[in-house]
């Protein structure tokens, strides 16, 4: 049996990765629970830290939406490495595609995560990231579902990590060590556009990406997950006070 850890499952991620946008959205809707807000992006409420990746990937912008007829697409896992296999037999479409690690490798440890700690997370899935920054995530602001809430957002190449406004240093240091995470100095996703919260945005193992060439290294979206559940544990009982006792608040 393939498995990157305990919970983790490679053959769930390789079905990640083979949906096309819209398939990837109905299965999160009619199977996992998802709600579809009118902004277009998907949210399962569950705990106080919030969970973010986006849904679409560069093979979404290239064919405009219209992807179903390319999937699925050959992937090999060799030697850790997850890649698409180019000695399979491809369409000359299948040929330009990304392997779409930006950002399915988000949308599955999120999915994991909160799967594993429902009173812990909450995921929100933004859309139209591909399309410039400014996307659907900034559409969300009204609704204030991240106000004063830590936000983790799971879309950094390799093991990168870029800290807003967490004021956290001293334990994002310790993990960053830990762990082998290096500091981005610029972070473009969805956290930029989520004002009013703080978080940090991880590396998911992902390299190459927008590129035929696009591969993920399974050992770094490993320690991506173990990081987020270790930083989850240091943060975890604070906002879960802070979460219940406005809860409390709005219920009286």
């Amino acid at each position: 049996k393939k498995s990157l850890n305990a919970g983790l499952d490679i053959n769930y991620l390789l079905f990640i990765i083979n949906q096309s946008r819209d398939q990837l959205e109905k299965y999160l809707r009619d199977k996992v629970g998802f709600e579809v807000l009118p902004s277009g992006c998907l949210i399962k409420s569950g705990g106080p830290i919030i969970l973010t990746a986006h849904m679409d990937t560069i093979n979404t912008k290239m064919f405009d939406y219209q992807e179903d007829y390319c999937y699925p697409i050959p992937i090999k896992v060799e030697n850790g490495i997850i890649s698409k296999d180019t000695k399979s037999k491809m369409t000359d479409d299948q040929m330009k595609m990304c392997l779409g690690g930006d950002d399915r490798c988000g949308i599955f440890l999120a999915l994991v995560l909160q799967k594993k700690y429902p009173d812990i997370f909450t995921v929100i899935f933004s859309d139209k990231e591909e399309n410039g920054h400014g996307y659907n995530t900034i559409e969300l602001t009204q609704h204030e579902i991240w106000l004063n809430k830590f936000v983790i957002c799971l879309d950094s190449t390799e093991k990168n990590v870029f800290s807003y406004h967490a004021h956290l240093e001293k334990e994002l240091d310790y993990l960053n060590k830990k762990y082998g995470f290096t500091w981005e100095k610029k972070s473009l996703s969805n956290i930029q556009y989520m004002e009013g919260s703080t978080g940090i945005n991880l590396g998911m193992g992902y390299a190459k990406q927008h590129t035929p060439e696009e591969y993920i290294k399974v050992e770094e979206l490993r320690a991506a997950y173990s990081y987020v559940i270790e930083l989850s544990k240091k943060i975890g009982w604070a906002m879960s006070v802070l979460f219940f006792l406005c809860k409390s608040l709005k219920l009286n």
